[in-house]
């Protein structure tokens, strides 16, 4: 059995979250719902939130999947977060 991941429906995503350092807490999931708010109103109608990892070193990593093409997508998360993706995403 897993510890450290949660499931949680908001809307039309349905997220996985999960945490190294044992079960998703609650900043978790206002995270859930803040990346939620700014997919819906940014983004495509085809974007989902996938999942969300906080990692070891404390620094979380969002998954979004999409129908859209990459550049468009780089576009969005630029638009949103104000920084630019990972250079060697491949999407």
């Amino acid at each position: 059995m897993e510890f450290d991941t949660d499931w949680r429906t908001l809307g039309k995503h349905r997220i996985r979250l999960r945490s190294v350092k044992g079960f998703p807490t609650e900043v978790m999931h206002q995270l859930a719902d803040v990346t939620r708010l700014a997919i819906d109103n940014n983004m495509s109608a085809r974007a989902r939130i996938v999942d969300i990892v906080l990692r070891e070193d404390k620094t979380y990593d969002i998954t979004v999947g999409s129908t859209l093409p990459v550049r468009r997508l780089r576009f969005f998360w630029t638009q949103i977060w104000g920084k630019t993706c990972d250079p060697n995403w491949s999407g």
